[in-house]
């Protein structure tokens, strides 16, 4: 769960807070700080509930490769005392659910009603509450919450969105102590005094079947304490980007809350369209000023004898690593108060939040950031270095850590984030290492010409790393983004898209080919899902898996046994066995003199898609066929696989999990194709399944020999310089298998 307090927000609580929210509704703004109404109109506003959330079981932040970054906790210490403890709040603004999870398999999990939950409020607990429970505005000195009800009143609700993964990881089917947060905090660089939690009400810390922790919240459900004479609701445009947008970076590996559902309530009310904020301290901010600092040279401080400047640190770079996450996707969040960061480095209080289109660095997204643009995109990292100053400060002035150890945790935050961000620049590239210069060029000229962040380096994946390249033709997998250029711009890209081509011709891609000769379905089965597991944790490099089965017909996840034409009880008496997966795809056969490749590879690093992995696969038998003088093509629309004519010579179904590959490709040298009779093969009705030795009027090689010139095919289409053989012994014997 989170903890949420601002970094700087200790001068009424007795522990220091760190203010981490997410929001998935419209910011309010501090009451301090008024409207100037110059339109009205009418906006659905609707209570959200939202999980805060954060594991209860230790942890530890992962590391850059891995695919989704998890917030650590630990037991009987400050960590106990916080980073267990996720509690949602945001200065005035509100927080969603907080994730720490990968999700959970759906097999035997018990779902159960709210009120089944495991239910462990820790924060109400451990921490001092507010003796009165009414929710008139007011000042609430030496409590960290106050109880409260939802009051929202729901005239007609109407279930908007849903996010099953939340619900499976909450272990909930579709005791409470509802309470709201007190806390202050920094906004735009002043000390705001008391915000608290305005429009969110929590209903608990709750424990699910994995020991994770998760904070609950109900997002515009009414008013409390916090909501300074506003009404505590939420608007539903904002609400539903918030879901939107936290479910994407998510997915995108970034550390964030998140939002299990969102209900409308039926309500209409007025809302100012169109208003003016005056902050006199911005207009009177340099937009020059420095919010780095000068903290000496980095020495390694001891932090065994101090669990809160281990702690401070934990932090810090927790805040810096999920900066250089956002740097690296080109995620402006607009409003970096420090009651909108979290110590438990997850994104929170989705306000006016927004992604880099055109590669612009001094781009905000919030209208009223923009006389200073004090929380622009390129200002991020040094505005997270500036809150952490402030969290930092007040544990000096607690009297839990000294400025030692104040300026080193901050040390570590620029250290951290360096490292973070290079690592992520670098995968962008496909690199193997950091290259200042060329980096630092490349954004120079995105700058100049404004080129889309997100979609440049999708398209540089389509560059290829060969100097023999014309160099008229250097810019053409690039020309959707280099619109309306000049020659002199044009001539700037030339030369750094052929700096890039020779650094990257000197990336050795290393592929590891698995020999496994003949193999059961279901061993290989296992092998995949090993080695599957493996590669997600970078234990192994891609790997790609050669072998024959014998007679074999497989399933996809569809579950289309209508176009298997023989019955099970039968399928014995022709030597064949039947299996369900979890590829894609419809029914399919493998059997003896196939050449089947399962790749075990990650797309994310090559900078691949589903859909473009899935024509590299076709490529690659098309390569192996027209050796042979045959010629072969993709299949039309709704027609998976490789053909010949109207005669289907390979098939493919895939499973893509985290971005890592297996199954993969079935080629017929010369299998039995009487088997095929027994299926609708694909799914496609009506079509005929051919084999190499049919099309060719060429004399084939040993199938061995095929098989090589399948993986040498595969491993030019994929742009593999390296390949490392391995036999089926070595393998089984490397995996504990031998027999």
């Amino acid at each position: 769960m989170q903890i949420i307090s601002h970094f700087s927000s200790l001068s009424s609580l007795p522990l220091p807070r760190l203010a981490l929210s997410t929001a998935l509704s419209f910011r309010r703004r501090p009451s301090k700080f008024p409207f100037y109404p110059s339109n009205h109109f009418e906006i659905p506003r609707l209570p959200l509930l939202a999980c805060n959330l954060s594991s209860g079981r230790s942890q530890q932040q992962a590391p850059m490769d891995s695919p989704t970054p998890q917030a650590a906790a630990s037991v009987d210490s400050v960590t106990h005392d916080f980073q267990n403890q996720s509690l949602a709040s945001d200065g005035g603004d509100e927080k969603i659910c907080k994730n720490e999870s990968n999700g959970v398999s759906n097999t035997q999990r018990v779902r159960l009603k709210l009120e089944d939950l495991n239910w462990d409020n820790s924060f109400t607990r451990e921490l001092p509450g507010d003796p009165r429970t009414d929710t008139i505005p007011r000042e609430v000195l030496h409590a960290c919450y106050t109880k409260v009800s939802p009051s929202a009143e729901v005239e007609n609700p109407q279930l908007v969105a849903w996010s099953e993964s939340v619900a499976e990881f909450l272990d909930l089917d579709p005791k409470e102590l509802p309470y709201a947060q007190c806390y202050g905090g920094h906004q735009f660089g002043m000390w705001a005094g008391q915000l608290g939690d305005g429009r969110a009400i929590t209903l608990g810390e709750v424990l699910n079947s994995k020991s994770e922790r998760w904070e609950l919240q109900l997002k515009g459900a009414g008013k409390t304490p916090y909501s300074r004479f506003a009404d505590g609701l939420a608007v539903l445009r904002s609400s539903i980007r918030e879901f939107l947008c936290s479910e994407a970076m998510h997915n995108l590996g970034i550390p964030t809350t998140r939002a299990l559902c969102l209900v409308t309530t039926g309500k209409f009310v007025t809302r100012d369209m169109f208003y003016e904020h005056h902050f006199p301290h911005i207009e009177n901010m340099s937009r020059s000023e420095s919010l780095s600092f000068n903290t000496g040279n980095e020495e390694v401080l001891d932090l065994t004898s101090n669990k809160y400047a281990a702690w401070a640190v934990e932090v810090a770079e927790r805040t810096a690593s999920l900066v250089a996450r956002w740097q690296g996707v080109g995620f402006t969040h607009g409003v970096l108060n420090t009651d909108n960061m979290s110590i438990l480095g997850l994104t929170i209080d989705y306000g006016p939040f927004g992604f880099l289109d055109a590669f612009d660095p001094s781009y905000t997204p919030n209208t009223t950031d923009l006389p200073g643009r004090r929380y622009c995109f390129a200002n991020q990292p040094d505005i997270g270095l500036w809150n952490i100053a402030q969290f930092t400060r007040t544990l000096v002035a607690a009297k839990l850590i000294d400025d030692k150890e104040s300026n080193y945790a901050m040390e570590r935050y620029g250290t951290k984030f360096m490292d973070d961000y290079q690592a992520i620049m670098t995968k962008k590239l496909g690199l193997p290492k950091y290259i200042k210069q060329l980096i630092s060029k490349l954004l120079n000229n995105m700058a100049i010409d404004k080129v889309d962040y997100t979609n440049f380096f999708r398209l540089l994946s389509n560059i290829k790393a060969d100097p023999n390249i014309p160099e008229e033709q250097l810019l053409n997998p690039l020309k959707a983004v280099l619109l309306d250029i000049g020659q002199e711009r044009k001539e700037a890209w030339i030369s750094w898209v052929k700096i890039y081509i020779e650094e990257e011709m000197r990336v050795p891609r290393s592929l590891e080919v698995l020999r496994m000769g003949s193999m059961s379905y279901l061993e290989a089965l296992k092998l995949q899902e090993k080695l599957v597991a493996d590669r997600k944790i970078h234990k192994i490099p891609d790997t790609l898996v050669s072998l024959q089965h014998p007679p074999t017909y497989t399933l996809g996840k569809r579950r289309t046994d209508h176009n298997l034409l023989i019955p099970e009880t039968e399928l014995k008496g022709i030597g064949a066995e039947l299996h369900y997966t979890q590829r894609g795809g419809d029914i399919t056969y493998h059997g003896p003199h196939q050449a089947i490749l399962y790749p075990i590879i990650a797309l994310r690093d090559m900078g691949l898609g589903a859909r473009k992995y899935v024509e590299k696969l076709e490529s690659t038998m098309i390569d192996l066929a027209s050796l042979y003088g045959v010629k072969a093509c993709p299949g039309n629309k709704c027609e998976t696989g490789v053909w010949v004519g109207d005669r289907k010579i390979g098939a493919i179904g895939v499973r893509i999990s985290y971005g890592i590959t297996s199954h993969g490709l079935a080629f017929n040298i010369d299998p039995d194709l009487s088997y095929f009779k027994h299926i609708v093969p694909c799914g496609i009705a009506n079509k005929d399944v051919t084999s190499l030795r049919r099309e060719t009027d060429l004399a084939l090689p040993t199938e061995e020999v095929v098989q090589d010139q399948l993986i040498s095919c595969f491993a030019r289409q994929f742009g593999y310089s390296d390949l490392v053989w391995k036999d089926a012994t070595s393998v089984l014997s490397e995996s504990g298998e031998t027999e």
